[in-house]
């Protein structure tokens, strides 16, 4: 219906109906004449009367033509004093084919190219939805899975699209994997018809997907998988400030102190802003790209501040660029943090920190005092602190790496509220807010039903309290193994079994080479080191399943422990005394004492935020520092 009136219109004598395709002048005639550059009454009349897509190309042709008027001028004038007979022909045959191409050009009528564009957009097939790189490794790695194990004909049945293929596949992936969970194998069916529809263009018909989605609960039950839906608990504030907490006073764990810097903020990150990791630092399907958070992204802001007057804040617009693709389309998400008086909440404190240690800001500050002693400008009441070239680019997140004088910070980013349903949606990413419903709600509603349907007075805070992650934190909960479980998984049969596969390997090559090292490249050494690899995974495998056990055992049978002593007459006793921790870094022991004391205690009597200008000092030199040894205490709680 779009070419039949197009095409009636077109007038093959008229210049006006032509349209120049420089990549299709075999389509032409080659013996039409060539236009002249000066009939532009009779193509600007005629263009007037034309469609759209014949006005624009009229321009080109006389610019086409200019061109080859003013390329033959200047071969004639080179010519000067050279004979014309000699080059003659083959002059000729060249303008002859350049003059030929152009008006076979002119020929093509809008029908003709519209229906050229029509071919093209037919061969180019089905456009494929616009996925995000995450999708894309996810969808791509399970095409490869299906197409190594189905073989030479994975293509064809694909496409054939046949259920009994697709539960066989699937059944003989629960036979030769490690899946334990129903919710796996409905993954790996998700991302296998994503993998249909980017090879076929098109979507499965719906009595496949209903066929094999109705089958998953049969294979379910007949390789007895876990079908429970995993527990959602929600976080608040109170849980947060005990992992911080953990994380400053009581992690025994050695690390450098720019990673333990770095984790407390990302969990405050996170917890505000509700962003995933990927936003903050690299993501697993961006491994090498350095694609987190950026001192680009980050911007400083010394405002004054509304509700104390004549005092300057420290204002940080957060911009989050590296979010979850929406509708195609990545979304970046800002947020504004202030100074906090609590100041193990401080985002902005740990962000100066990092930036000081970094050298950052383009205006060269000693002290956190230089920042916090700012005044307001007569001419503006914003003053913004600028990045360094160097360190715009440079991630915010970073691992430490190993060289030959020690550790250093790497220039590698680092691997992994009461709001509306709209700005929820907005926060977390979600088109609607069915997807915050389906996976992302907690299973436990923490509301005083009690008194919404008896009219008895609200304990909401009761009912929260109980709801509380951390309601059953207990720090008497194993932390490491002892040497009992050690030993007993140690003398775990399938261990016992490598360590004799290894030894053999050893044997043979110290038969032969001599000496391991001698042996390199050779297929017993290969065979040696993979047997010592599947020794370590194995074991690290058992450790931690044998501290998951012991753990879900202690917090299993301490109720009973604590019920029966109280019913024997034994009473609790009072809180044991805190802990006298001696911390190898004296930086860390100065953070964990001003951390975790609030800063409106000290508001009035220091208005120049001594102890928030001192926290940050000692966290710039905790971030140079690395722990080597587990701190050590002077008593042991009860």
């Amino acid at each position: 219906m779009l070419l039949g009136p197009i095409d009636a219109q077109v007038n093959p004598n008229s210049h006006a109906d032509e349209y120049l395709d420089p990549h299709a002048v075999d389509a032409f005639d080659s013996d039409d004449e060539y236009i002249d550059e000066n009939d532009t009454d009779h193509s600007e009349k005629d263009a007037e009367n034309d469609s759209p897509f014949t006005h624009g190309k009229i321009k080109y042709l006389r610019i086409q033509a200019c061109h080859h008027k003013h390329k033959r001028s200047k071969v004639d004038s080179s010519l000067t004093g050279v004979s014309r007979s000699a080059l003659g022909s083959d002059l000729d045959s060249d303008e002859e084919e350049e003059e030929n191409a152009s008006s076979s050009a002119n020929r093509l009528s809008e029908g003709e190219y519209l229906r050229r564009r029509i071919r093209e957009h037919e061969l180019e097939g089905p456009t494929k939805a616009n996925h995000g790189n995450c999708t894309k490794f996810l969808v791509h790695q399970k095409a490869e899975h299906w197409r190594n194990e189905v073989g030479v004909d994975w293509e064809y049945k694909l496409r054939e699209c046949k259920p009994q293929t697709f539960k066989t596949y699937l059944e003989w992936r629960v036979k030769h994997s490690r899946i334990k969970k129903e919710s796996c194998v409905k993954t790996y069916w998700k991302r296998l018809s994503l993998a249909y529809i980017d090879l076929a263009g098109v979507r499965m018909d719906s009595s496949v997907l209903i066929d094999v989605r109705n089958w998953i609960p049969h294979l379910t039950r007949q390789f007895k998988l876990d079908d429970s839906d995993k527990d959602k608990k929600e976080m608040y504030v109170e849980d947060l400030y005990a992992v911080l907490y953990a994380l400053w006073a009581e992690d025994p764990k050695p690390l450098h102190g720019r990673i333990r810097v770095q984790i407390a903020l990302i969990l405050l990150l996170s917890a505000a802003t509700g962003t995933r990791p990927g936003a903050l630092v690299e993501s697993d399907s961006c491994r090498g790209s350095n694609k987190a958070l950026k001192y680009e992204d980050i911007t400083f802001m010394v405002v004054p501040n509304p509700t104390r007057p004549g005092r300057m804040s420290v204002a940080v617009k957060v911009n989050l660029v590296n979010v979850k693709r929406s509708g195609g389309k990545t979304r970046a998400k800002r947020f504004i943090f202030r100074e906090e008086d609590n100041l193990a909440f401080c985002v902005v404190s740990l962000l100066i920190a990092l930036a000081l240690d970094d050298n950052a800001f383009l205006s060269r500050f000693k002290t956190p005092q230089d920042i916090f002693g700012l005044q307001e400008s007569p001419h503006r009441r914003v003053l913004r602190l600028r990045w360094t070239e160097e360190a715009r680019a440079l991630p915010v997140f970073r691992d430490v790496c190993e060289t030959g004088s020690g550790l250093r910070v790497s220039s590698n980013a680092l691997t992994i509220a009461a709001l509306t349903p709209s700005e929820r949606n907005k926060v977390l990413g979600h088109r609607d807010g069915s997807t915050y419903d389906r996976y992302y709600a907690v299973d436990l509603i923490a509301k005083d039903f009690q008194s919404i349907y008896f009219g008895t007075p609200s304990q909401d805070n009761l009912v929260e309290a109980v709801s509380r992650m951390g309601l059953s934190r207990d720090r008497r909960a194993p932390k490491d193994l002892t040497d009992e479980e050690k030993l007993e998984i140690k003398n775990d049969p399938s261990l016992v079994k490598l360590r004799a596969k290894r030894d053999r390997c050893k044997d043979k090559i110290r038969r032969r080479y001599g000496s391991i090292r001698a042996a390199k490249g050779s297929k017993w050494d290969s065979q040696y080191s993979c047997t010592q690899s599947q020794l370590r995974n194995t074991l690290s495998r058992l450790s931690r399943l044998k501290l998951k056990e012991s753990i879900n055992s202690f917090h299993y049978n301490i109720d009973s422990i604590e019920i029966n002593k109280q019913l024997e007459g034994d009473l609790p006793e009072s809180p044991p005394s805190p802990q006298a921790i001696r911390y190898e870094l004296v930086e860390r022991e100065t953070v964990v004492s001003l951390l975790f004391v609030s800063q409106k205690q000290d508001d009035h009597r220091d208005p120049g935020r001594g102890v928030q200008s001192k926290l940050i000092h000692n966290l710039a030199l905790l971030c140079k520092k690395q722990e080597t040894r587990k701190f050590q205490t002077s008593c042991t709680s009860k």
